[in-house]
């Protein structure tokens, strides 16, 4: 029953679990969470606030959950795994310039997923290097704190597509 609850959490609620792309799956519930405070007239601190709420929650969820996965999946850094990727997509909406229009939302997502998948230095070394929890969840991290700069710079010097 337990194994059962863990892997329903750590995969995303089963979105891990699909065929894919499971990091980007998981950076999908990141996304959500983002978009439930978007949808629900948040102001930009308050979104900011709502998602900083939502790393720390995932970030605690992570760590309590690493060792288990670790073993379950007898992986360093488990594909199925992607409890990791939430807080590593909430970093772009609590570090970037405000995004309140939708397509920087959107437009945040798809850097960080790149961002991600590029593995860029200081992740790359975290993702290559470190494999216990925190390297688990340091590549993710630092992919959503480079893609805020992006998105930052985006907002600031392109204008509105509509």
């Amino acid at each position: 029953m337990k194994d059962r609850l863990f892997l329903l959490v750590t995969s995303g609620f089963g979105l891990g679990l699909l065929p894919g792309a499971p990091g980007t799956f998981g950076a999908v519930v990141g996304l959500i969470w983002h978009l439930a405070a978007w949808a629900a007239g948040f102001g930009a601190t308050a979104i900011r606030l709502w998602c900083l709420a939502g790393v720390i929650l995932f970030l605690v969820l992570h760590y309590a959950l690493t060792p288990w996965a670790q073993r379950y999946w007898n992986e360093s850094d488990p594909k199925h795994y992607i409890i990791d990727e939430i807080p590593g997509y909430l970093m772009v909406p609590v570090l970037s310039l405000p995004a309140v229009r939708i397509e920087h939302i959107l437009l945040g997502f798809v850097i960080e997923r790149i961002c991600d998948i590029i593995k860029l230095p200081v992740a790359r070394y975290f993702d290559r290097k470190v494999h216990n929890a925190t390297g688990v969840v340091m590549d993710d991290i630092i992919a959503g704190i480079y893609a805020a700069v992006i998105l930052s710079l985006a907002i600031r010097f392109i204008p509105p597509l509509f």
